[in-house]
């Protein structure tokens, strides 16, 4: 096995720890958690889980990260989406499977992730890139295409149950479940046509800021560079009223040179005329 290999092997040492726990607990889980009323081993047990579980999640969110990078908006943005949510589902169905049943820890959880991301993460990340860049560029496109999603979904899987009557208590029927499962999916769909396909350009980084850097300083940069041009036509043209352009002072004028195409020069059947 090559040193390059090696290295990458070590880079995933995360990934090794959360297989071997995994293991573990797999093997003895059962025996270890029967009886946390130790404080000690319940503390052992919980900052094991805690680390191996955090570790393994920035670990995913690293390589997704990086896959992203490599394959560029919009899809990056889908492989990140994906990953986390994969976290989020594989998680909150992990409790629920074990324990006391537990119907609505899917929804409360769903809430909590909606509220912190909307009112904490974008909060964060709009002040600290307000500090650090002053003026952030940003899709407004894109921002009112993820925030009629996340609206539509989170009304119809989180507000909806709260007045349906069909069954006891903010729940759904069956039939029900099924239609908000397949609007959902629906909903989610139209979007990843529209992110990938239909408007890859809402979920770009816009270049509107620089474009317009850029025009605003074109103007000097074009005045200043027909400075000369401007003092080397003048001489020639001076005296084009009295000897008609046919004098040495218009045949020494090059006029097959930038500046005289750029004051509207164009050769004419060996002639040159002023536009």
């Amino acid at each position: 096995m090559s040193s390059v290999s090696l290295s990458g092997l070590r880079k995933e040492w995360v990934l090794g720890v959360a297989f071997a726990t995994t293991a573990l607990f797999l093997l003895f889980g059962k025996t270890w958690l029967a009886d946390l009323s130790n404080p000690l081993w319940f503390t052992l047990m919980l900052v094991w889980l805690f680390a191996v579980i955090m570790g393994s999640a920035f670990a995913i969110v690293h390589h997704a990260e990086s896959l992203a990078a490599r394959l560029g908006e919009p899809l990056g943005t889908l492989v990140l989406t994906l990953a986390v949510i994969g976290i989020e589902v594989m998680m909150i169905s992990a409790v629920m499977l074990t324990g006391e049943s537990k119907p609505a820890l899917a929804r409360d959880a769903m809430f909590g992730v909606v509220m912190i991301v909307l009112n904490g993460m974008i909060g964060v990340s709009l002040l600290l890139g307000g500090l650090r860049h002053h003026e952030q560029d940003y899709n407004l496109r894109g921002a009112n295409s993820f925030l009629s999603l996340i609206v539509s979904l989170t009304v119809l899987g989180m507000v909806l149950p709260n007045f349906t009557e069909a069954s006891p208590g903010p729940t759904l029927s069956a039939f029900q479940s099924i239609f908000m499962v397949v609007m959902s999916i629906a909903i989610y769909g139209v979007f990843l046509v529209i992110q990938n396909w239909r408007h890859r350009d809402f979920f770009i980084k816009p270049a509107i800021g620089e474009a317009i850097a850029a025009n605003e300083s074109k103007p000097r940069r074009d005045a200043l560079a027909g400075l000369p041009c401007n003092v080397a036509f003048d001489v020639p043209a001076a005296g084009r009223g009295a000897c008609g352009g046919d004098c040495a002072a218009h045949r020494s004028w090059d006029r097959s040179s930038p500046c005289a195409y750029s004051f509207g020069w164009v050769p004419s059947g060996g002639a040159h005329s002023v536009s």
